[in-house]
């Protein structure tokens, strides 16, 4: 099967095609601007190390997804049976630019659908748990109303009532995936667990701002094993949640590797509830992942674990990054 992963290069697009080339044959484009927008140090030779090692052997194509011509030439050469739309901004970086968060996550998807995707017979789109915006049920199924409060939840729910009404006019399969807290080594947009990791190892120290905060974390396999699903079987539900189905918050989770590197633990007060935009969350429902059988299998000590060793196979001897891990001049 042809599957394109478009905004691939990231945490779980470059999980998911490693997932998937074995079996199919894949095309991974992304704008690599997340990448080359982080700050040189150990999480970048990371994730640069990543990205070359899990998509070895896959057609990487530079695309912006807001270029209306390359993207129209990648879909008429590969022309793809699946298309999994993963392109994003982070939430932090959906406030800080709107209009941007806007074109990538809502109007390009349009785009592309209304040209007619073309004659993909499904699409799969990384959706969010941050379009339910403020958690009122606990744990949150995905009848539960989409009430979001920030850029990021309003543009990934806009994002599903797009591909909903295309699907519904053009008749092909849509899926829209609701992932939660995705963490896992290599991660191109530095995020806690990553910058968390990296500190604890290299300076013995995890820092927690807003220890308070509640997630449901999920390991970047579990997810790319989830999308993979969506993507694969043969009746998958419209919608379903992506996580492992616990509420835990960021102070378990600098606990946690703290625990499994020896650092010290400091605890930075919290703000995220006088902002008015960052939804209180929880758990997931994760009945609809279990019947399809891609439910996350990682709790957070398991998943935190799993970080220690997929990193470890990332350093190994004699790369660019493991250098760079130990202190080291290239």
């Amino acid at each position: 099967m042809r599957i394109w992963i478009v905004g691939g290069a990231g945490l779980i697009g470059s999980h998911l095609a490693q997932r998937l080339r074995p079996h199919h044959e894949v095309l991974v484009s992304d704008s690599f601007r997340a990448l080359r927008s982080m700050a040189p140090g150990p999480c970048r030779d990371l994730a640069e190390r990543a990205r070359e090692t899990r998509l070895a052997g896959v057609d990487v194509r530079e695309i912006d997804v807001r270029d209306t011509t390359a993207m129209g030439r990648a879909a008429h050469t590969f022309r793809p049976e699946v298309v999994v739309w993963l392109a994003a901004l982070l939430a932090s970086e959906s406030r800080q630019a709107p209009a941007e968060a806007q074109e990538v996550q809502v109007d390009a998807l349009a785009r592309f659908l209304a040209e007619g995707r073309p004659g993909a017979r499904r699409v799969v789109l990384a959706s969010s748990s941050y379009a339910y915006g403020h958690f009122t049920v606990h744990p949150t199924p995905e009848t539960a109303p989409l009430a979001p409060v920030d850029v990021y939840g309003r543009t990934k729910a806009q994002a599903e009532r797009v591909l909903a009404a295309a699907a519904a006019a053009d008749g092909f399969e849509h899926v829209a995936v609701r992932p939660s807290a995705v963490l896992g080594p290599g991660d191109p947009r530095a995020r806690f667990g990553c910058v968390a990791m990296e500190t604890a190892l290299r300076d013995g120290l995890v820092t927690v701002a807003e220890p308070d905060f509640i997630s449901d974390f999920t390991y970047v396999s579990d997810a790319a094993d989830g999308f993979a699903a969506a993507a694969e079987r043969a009746d998958p539900p419209d919608v379903f949640n992506l996580a492992y189905g616990e509420a835990r918050t960021n102070e378990d989770l600098g606990r946690t590797i703290a625990a499994h590197t020896g650092a010290r633990l400091e605890l930075l007060p919290s703000t995220w509830r006088s902002t008015g935009y960052v939804p209180s969350r929880g758990a997931l429902d994760v009945t609809r992942a279990r019947q399809l059988g891609c439910a996350p299998r990682l709790g957070l000590d398991a998943a935190v674990a799993a970080f220690l060793r997929d990193r470890r196979h990332l350093l190994q001897p004699g790369t660019a990054a493991a250098r760079a891990a130990r202190g080291e001049a290239s």
